[in-house]
């Protein structure tokens, strides 16, 4: 069916964007944890808000796209593509659980 092939392909699209915007979050998180490349982080705090804010806002994310991961690959009979792109979202959520214990 034509319909489920789009629908398929919007799910792996919106699961590669949202964990491409958490992933983004996630080099922000850890960038603003070690200072490799200074960012201006004004205020006593010294980018505690903003690690915060990339944290919860990234994991967010994550968590949106690994739904639509699942859910795509529950859909198409656990395609190749599907597949990665699943990892790819697994991969990212232990990224955001191992910058917690940091």
């Amino acid at each position: 069916m034509p319909g489920s092939r789009i629908t398929d392909l919007l799910l792996r699209v919106f699961a590669i964007l949202f964990s491409l915007i958490g992933f983004y979050l996630l080099l922000r998180r850890v960038d603003f944890a070690f200072h490799w490349i200074p960012l201006p982080a004004y205020g006593a705090e010294g980018g505690i808000i903003e690690i915060a804010l990339d944290t919860f806002v990234g994991a967010g994310c994550t968590l949106v796209a690994l739904t639509c991961a699942c859910i795509g690959f529950f859909r198409v009979k656990r395609s190749r593509g599907a597949r990665i792109v699943l990892a790819w979202c697994l991969l990212l959520l232990g990224g955001f659980a191992g910058t917690l214990l940091l």
